[in-house]
């Protein structure tokens, strides 16, 4: 139980390294608020993790989220356990401006890239992922002629160039699993049930939601390129074991690329800034967030249960300075009556940066 966040803070003396019990979950525009100097307050009455170097983390495979400090460069990079709400482009902006001089980086395939900007091949640390695909019977809930499927863009190139396009789970743990045949397979049969008639592609299908994910597969180059506006590192090396000789990419929260490719829009610009604006005015009226476990506790009491607490749960530094917010505010402001931001900042689980002032951005 948790959001556990580790945090690496890079200094011309050496790393530091610290650990959250529940911090995870919204380290992103926590920092964006906070800004700078209470972020750094913050990180340093967090627990100290234990280990004098990143090269001896064990515990990253395990973490949800996770913080780089880059004290010397004055970069941060960011990887949350999101919960999908905001566009994470938004969030380097608005970081951006609280931190003035700083370049913020976003990690969508979690801790890896941050291990990477510390100096750290993440495969000393993460051992090789072997399993078997999953039973193409096992499809009940993924194939998108039934419904509960999700809300996920999926686009599938067929080997022989046709596009099918559909509504449904597209996390990369789903899209892994299945592996490249059992895909193809639910592409194909999709289009035929679409062709005889049946609800089964994205024209025949109602979401009230908007993509917050999405990934397209194409079998005629064997590259499949996801986006999110969340992390989702959840199982990524499966597709080593089980998509031998593709290429999978992330093009971080990038979804300009699937509308080009479907020709559907995957986001709306006023909607992700108002979400945004929300979301600090919510943070800020609430004030600094009490430890989950605080109110688990309290609830299991009143029902008569006895707790035993693991001293780990304890472990937790909220966001509590928000002096940042007003600035963040005005920011947003701004953001109102511009074009959409260009897609956020990335660092891959390859290490490779892409984006503003990388010189190797997406274009559209």
């Amino acid at each position: 139980m948790g959001s556990r966040l580790g945090t690496i803070v890079l200094t011309e003396s050496g790393p530091e390294l610290y650990y959250d019990h529940w911090a995870a979950q919204t380290i992103g525009m926590d920092i964006a608020v906070d800004g700078f100097e209470a972020t750094l307050t913050r990180v340093r009455e967090m627990e100290p993790l234990g280990v004098a170097s990143p090269n001896e983390w064990r515990g990253a495979t395990w973490i949800e989220g996770s913080l780089l400090i880059d004290l010397p460069r004055q970069r941060v990079v960011w990887a949350e356990e999101s919960e999908f709400e905001y566009l994470p482009r938004i969030v380097n902006h608005l970081i951006e401006q609280t931190w003035p001089g700083w370049e913020a980086v976003w990690s969508p395939e979690g801790v890896r890239g941050i291990l990477w900007l510390a100096g750290v091949d993440p495969a000393t640390i993460f051992s090789e992922y072997d399993r078997s695909p999953r039973a193409s019977e096992d499809l009940a809930w993924f194939v998108p002629w039934r419904d509960g499927g999700g809300d996920g863009g999926i686009s599938v190139r067929l080997g022989n160039g046709q596009l099918v396009l559909w509504r449904g789970e597209s996390f990369l743990d789903t899209i892994a699993g299945l592996g490249p045949a059992t895909i193809h397979a639910v592409a194909e049969e999709a289009l035929a049930r679409s062709q005889s008639g049946e609800l089964a592609l994205w024209d025949d299908q109602h979401c009230d939601e908007l993509p917050s994910t999405g990934i397209h597969i194409d079998f005629t180059s064997k590259v499949a390129r996801w986006w999110a506006i969340g992390d989702d590192d959840n199982q990524i090396a499966i597709f080593d074991a089980l998509w031998p000789e593709w290429s999978i990419e992330t093009v971080g929260d990038a979804y300009e690329f699937h509308e080009r490719v479907t020709g559907k829009p995957m986001r709306v610009w006023p909607e992700d800034v108002v979400t945004v604006r929300r979301i600090v005015e919510r943070m800020v009226d609430n004030g600094p967030r009490e430890n989950p476990i605080v109110r688990m506790v309290s609830l299991l009491a009143d029902r008569g249960e006895r707790v035993s607490i693991n001293a780990d749960v304890l472990k937790f530094r909220p966001a509590s300075d928000f002096g940042g917010a007003r600035r963040a505010m005005a920011a947003l402001d701004q953001l109102d009556s511009t074009c959409p931001l260009p897609p956020a900042r990335f660092v891959n689980r390859h290490g490779r940066m892409i984006g503003p002032s990388t010189g190797d951005g997406w274009s559209f």
